[in-house]
């Protein structure tokens, strides 16, 4: 009857008045209990009152679970008509209901939405800052690396800039030492001999770019004199005076080495000339 109803109404939401608040983890098994007593009634009249003191229940007593224990009562109620809810619909909405306030014990005046959102962003903006940090320390290492590079081929660049400038400085002064030597044998060589001369010997010297020169010499004449009038041309190398050799064509063998005593007639074996050449060390 509606006075029965009621009555158990009334009896439901004050028992849930009374009892405490339960733990999260007895939420799920509290809500179920209260939800049965209070639906266990049938029909609209009852399902209202029902509905009623569930949710003065929960206002009485601050907590998630009554709430929960409404929420799913209503969906009992959209069903069908039904006054029972089953026990995990209302472990889904126990389980929803503590997700909802946890997200707004964070910060109440914002939605899960916006919750989702901000966090998403954090997480975003972490990642960036982690790539543009890489960036800058890859940019940083490959600066670094050019500029070491160009100190390395500067420093290379200057170092062989010096020793060509050494070595040209060295040449300079071989040449001219060569051709002081040069034009100071060409002053020094003795009056090349008359043709009537009968001792003279013509001498003739091929050098190692083809050409061939000839001058006659007196037959009591060292070896050596030869070498200096070969070393005054001016079409001879500037070359060291023990960087080449005087060779005798035939029999082939180098004149001028320390200690022979070779005269022009002795190379020239009797004859009234003969053939040389010269050889580069």
């Amino acid at each position: 009857t509606p006075a029965g109803a009621a009555t158990v109404a009334a009896a439901a939401a004050a028992t849930v008045a009374a009892e405490p608040l339960p733990a999260v983890g007895e939420s799920s098994a509290s809500a179920t209990a209260t939800c049965s007593s209070a639906v266990s009634t049938s029909g609209p009249v009852a399902s209202g009152a029902t509905t009623g003191s569930t949710a003065t229940s929960g206002a009485a007593a601050g907590g998630s679970s009554s709430s929960t224990v409404a929420a799913a009562a209503n969906r009992g109620l959209k069903s069908g008509g039904s006054s029972m809810v089953s026990l995990h619909d209302a472990q889904e909405a126990e389980q929803r209901q503590r997700q909802w306030l946890q997200q707004l014990s964070v910060n109440p005046s914002l939605s899960p939405l916006k919750l989702e959102a901000m966090e998403k962003e954090r997480a975003l903006k972490a990642e960036q800052d982690t790539e543009y940090e890489a960036a800058l320390e890859a940019d940083w290492r490959r600066a670094a690396e050019v500029a070491e590079a160009k100190a390395a081929a500067a420093a290379e660049a200057e170092a062989r800039a010096e020793a060509e400038a050494v070595a040209a400085v060295a040449e300079a002064e071989r040449r001219s030492r060569l051709e002081e030597l040069r034009h100071q044998l060409a002053e020094s060589l003795p009056a090349e001999p008359d043709r009537d001369d009968e001792t003279a010997v013509l001498v003739r010297v091929r050098l190692p770019d083809g050409c061939s020169h000839t001058r006659r010499f007196a037959g009591q004449a060292s070896v050596q004199r030869i070498r200096d009038w070969l070393q005054s041309l001016e079409s001879f190398p500037l070359w060291e005076p023990s960087g080449w050799s005087l060779v005798n064509s035939y029999p082939r063998r180098i004149l001028g080495a320390e200690g022979d005593e070779d005269t022009v007639a002795s190379v020239a074996s009797g004859a009234k000339q003969v053939a040389l050449f010269v050889q580069q060390i």
